[in-house]
């Protein structure tokens, strides 16, 4: 395990970013440009080990931004290097106003 997590999932169309979001909560833990990008253990470092869900969201140049993916939960414990966080498809026409 490298400490590293790579973020891989399928863009959207006329997505301009997507962000990131673990668990439950309303503030993305981090904004990519496109999958391959990825999340290091200090960004992580205030959630426990153990199981937590990640969702991505794409963002349009509007600034709407997307329903949550489907969630893929990770174990940060016990992650490998291979591990995919998001390999899930932000739901494109899911738009909020």
């Amino acid at each position: 395990y490298t400490g590293i997590y790579v973020l891989k999932f399928d863009s959207v169309e006329n997505a301009t970013s997507y962000k990131v979001y673990i668990d439950n909560e309303t503030t993305a833990v981090k904004s990519v440009k496109s999958s391959g990008e990825y999340l290091t253990n200090k960004q992580l470092s205030k959630y426990s080990n153990g199981e937590h869900t990640f969702y991505l969201t794409a963002v349009y140049a509007d600034g709407t931004e997307s329903d949550k993916s489907e969630g893929v939960i990770v174990d940060k414990e016990n992650s490998s290097e291979d591990d995919d966080i998001a390999d899930n498809k932000a739901q494109e026409g899911d738009e909020e106003s």
